[in-house]
Order: C-alpha cells, then structure tokens, then sequence
C-alpha cells in the first residue's frame, strides 16, 4: 500500500515547496516537527508518510531514519497515555497465584497452633497485611502486557507502526522495545525528554517510579479476596473436629502423675469427678493444647461450632456396663442431661451412628479401666 502511495505522490508532490520542506524539517528536528503537527492536530500520519519517503528516496542514512521512527513511536505511545491516562495501570498486572498459594499454605500449616477462630483470624489478617506491606514479596512476579496498544483508537493505529517500523528497520518493536516506550512516557513525561534524557540510561530505576504510579498495592488488595476466609474458616473447623474427635477421660491419679512427669500444679486443674474431664483444659491428646490449663477453654471449644455434644461423657461413665446401644439410647433420651427437648442428629456433630457407637465402645474401656485402677 505504501508503495502505491509512493509511486503517486512522487509524481504529483514530490517537487512541491511544501512538502519538501516538510521533509527537511524533520530531518533537521523531528521532535519539533511533530510535535507542532499534534498541535494543529494532524497526527502521526504525515510524519509517518514523510520518513517512507525519506527513507526510499535515500535521503538520510539509516541510523538518521531509524531514530525519527522511534521519534514516531515514542510520540504514538506518549498520544495514547495522554488519552487515556488510566491506561497505565493496565500495562501491568502481578501474576499472584503462587504468592496467595504460599499464603494459604502458612495459614494451612499454622492450624495445629491456633488456640482460638480468634487467633485463626488473626493469622490471615497479619498474612495478608504482610503481603500488601512488603513490595518484596510481589515485586518480582510482575507482568507486562502491552497489548493495550493494539487497541489504541486514532488516525495511527499501532498495526501501522508495527508495519512502518518492520518496512524500515527489517522489524517491528518487540515487547520489551514496548515496555520502554511506555516507561518512558509515563514518567519523563514528554517526547524532547523521553528522547534524549540523560535518566534514560538509569532505566532499572524509571521502572520503579513507574511502578509507584500505577499503585500495586490495589492489584494486590483485589488478589486478597481470592481467599475465601469463611470457606478457610470452614475448613479449620473441620481440621479441628478431626483433632477433637476423641476426649479421653483421665483419672486423678494419672494427672497426679502427669503434673509429676511435667513439671505441672495438679491444683492449677479443676477436675470434674463425675465424668473425669477436665473444665479448663483440652483432652484431646491430639490436640497442641492437651493438658495445657486454660481459664478460657470454652473461647477453645468454640472452634467446634454450634454443637457439643454435652453429658457425653457423664452418660457413658454413669452407664458404662451397659451396651453401646443402651448408652447412646440414654443418651439420646438426655438421661444425664435432664433437657427433655435434647436431640440427638449425628449429623449435627459431623458423624455417624456407627461412629458413635465406637466413640462409645472406646469410652467404656477407659472409664473401666479408671474405675478398675486401685489409684483412682
């Protein structure tokens, strides 16, 4: 097409005044040349045209020709930030899949430490925090797009420039030539600068500038909402009924001993001799915190949720020579209780009747075993 254009303007233009001035204006200035066309609003077109000549017609060496089109480009990008300055923003965008993967694993990893939701809550809310303060953390997985320039709407479309530039230069501009155009233009500010500033050779910290325009730290606050917390929350529960899933009684001549083995106060326990639990310590020996004396337990056990599964435990030691049906049965009945209203849903408690027979058949075997040992 170019070609065309060539052959018929050569005959018709070629020797008018105007136009040759043209082409020795920018020849001798370019930056200033086009940047006069913007003024009057002719656009890039006209230079464009005008270096297609120069070029074919040989009129100044290559190195001369190649630094006008990058004139050409540099203008063209500068046009469209100018335009449509929220643009920046859309150069780049941080690829934080693995970042929050890593988040979500701490958090994960850190379940059997978490004594209460609070300190859960806590956890993610520090993560998270950690993750939008430290510019280490997300600075490295930053990538660029440009292809926001393929879009650009004008008299120049950025198809042109690629064919222009691949016509002269024997190629187009390549992502990181984009890359440039754009840091430069976003941050020195106008064509004179972005041509000739001495900066320019400092390109390493133009990106940071660059960088602190566009705001990360957004980007990175709209990653933090793909951490579904109440989903995160529904899946430490669950860890945390799995740890808790089974509450061994435990005589006082045992915790005697215990506190004995590790350096304990047997009288810092409030020992409840009906069930032989504890009121203020966790008993689930797979538990971070079994034995540990807590004058907060219940903040705990809160973790579990709505249901516990209250006289549990009383039930099966008041009624342990009975058969694990009678004592579910009892159970049910609330017997130990006295709440008439009691219900009894294993799928409230995230189980089965089968698994609570065996929760039973356990208990049993511990409670005989106490009440069978001389040192109860």
């Amino acid at each position: 097409m170019l070609e065309n254009i060539y052959n018929s303007a050569k005959l018709m233009l070629s020797e008018e005044k105007s136009f040759k001035e043209y082409q020795n204006n920018l020849l001798q200035d370019a930056v200033a040349t086009i940047e006069l066309d913007d003024k009057n609003e002719i656009g890039l077109s006209k230079a464009m045209l005008h270096l297609f000549f120069i070029s074919k017609d040989k009129l100044a060496p290559e190195q001369q020709v190649q630094k006008i089109l990058l004139t050409i480009i540099q203008k063209f990008v500068l046009t469209a930030l100018k335009e449509r300055p929220s643009a920046i923003e859309s150069f780049v965008k941080l690829s934080l899949e693995s970042v929050i993967g890593d988040v979500l694993k701490r958090i994960r990893d850190s379940f059997p430490k978490f004594k209460t939701k609070g300190d859960f809550r806590r956890k993610i809310t520090h993560e998270l925090e950690q993750l939008v303060e430290r510019e280490e953390n997300y600075m490295h997985l930053i990538e660029w797009d440009v292809s926001i320039l393929t879009r650009v709407e004008g008299k120049v479309t950025f198809r042109q420039i690629q064919n222009l530039s691949k016509i002269l230069l024997g190629r187009p501009p390549n992502k990181n030539d984009y890359i440039k155009f754009v840091v430069y233009a976003a941050v020195l500010g106008n064509l004179k600068e972005c041509l000739t500033s001495k900066r320019k050779v400092e390109f390493e910290e133009l990106k940071k500038e660059f960088y602190q325009k566009i705001d990360l730290r957004h980007q990175v606050n709209k990653a933090r909402t793909a951490i579904d917390s109440k989903k995160l929350e529904k899946e430490f529960q669950q860890y945390f009924k799995e740890v808790h899933s089974c509450i061994l009684p435990i005589s006082a001549h045992e915790l005697r001993e215990y506190c004995k083995n590790n350096n304990k106060n047997f009288r810092e326990y409030q020992f409840m001799r009906d069930s032989n639990l504890l009121r203020n310590a966790c008993m689930a020996p797979k538990c971070r915190f079994y034995l540990v004396p807590d004058p907060h337990l219940s903040h705990h056990l809160a973790i579990w949720g709505k249901f516990l599964p209250f006289a549990f435990h009383k039930t099966v030691d008041d009624y342990c020579d009975k058969s694990e049906e009678e004592i579910l049965q009892r159970f049910k009945e609330g017997q130990c209780t006295k709440d008439h209203k009691f219900v009894f849903r294993p799928e409230d408690y995230d189980t089965t009747i089968e698994e609570t027979l065996h929760y039973i058949s356990v208990l049993k075997e511990a409670y005989k075993k106490i009440k069978s040992s001389p040192w109860q």
